[in-house]
C-alpha cells in the first residue's frame, strides 16, 4: 500500500475521539474489493470486509492504516484477523472511528496497481 496521509492529523483525530481504534478511510469507485465502511459523524457503525459486489454499498473503504491504544490487545485473544474479529466487536461497543483523507491512495499488491502508482505519484 501507499498513501500520502498526515499521519500527525491521523493522530490528534485519533486523540479527540478516544477511541480504541481510528482506521484511514478513502473512496474508490470499486468498494467490494475492500473492507467496506459506514460512518457516522466520524464514528464507524458498520464494517463489511470485501462484500458481496452487487450491495448497494458505501465507497468508502478501510485504506488498511491504523492507529490502536495498547488496550488493543485485550481484544486480540483468540482473534485471527484484526479487520474481523476486532474490528466487528469495536463496532458494536463503538470504539472504532474513522479518519477520511484526500490524499492518494493505491493498493500496490499486484503490477498493474504498482505501475499505475509509480506513474500517478507525486
Amino acid at each position: 500500500m501507499l498513501a500520502n496521509i498526515d499521519l500527525d492529523d491521523m493522530m490528534d483525530f485519533h486523540l479527540s475521539n478516544n477511541g480504541l481504534a481510528t482506521v484511514a478511510l478513502t473512496s474508490v469507485n470499486k468498494p467490494s474489493d475492500w473492507g467496506v465502511i459506514r460512518v457516522q459523524g466520524s464514528r464507524v457503525y458498520s464494517f463489511l470486509e470485501k462484500p458481496d459486489q452487487r450491495k448497494n454499498l458505501s465507497n468508502i473503504i478501510n485504506a488498511g492504516i491504523y492507529i490502536l491504544e495498547p488496550k488493543i490487545f485485550d481484544y486480540l485473544q483468540g482473534a485471527k484477523r484484526l479487520e474481523k474479529d476486532v474490528f466487528s466487536k469495536l463496532v458494536e461497543q463503538r470504539k472504532l472511528f474513522g479518519y477520511m483523507f484526500a490524499g492518494s491512495w493505491f493498493d500496490v499488491g499486484n503490477p498493474e496497481v504498482y505501475e499505475q502508482a509509480v506513474k500517478e505519484w507525486k
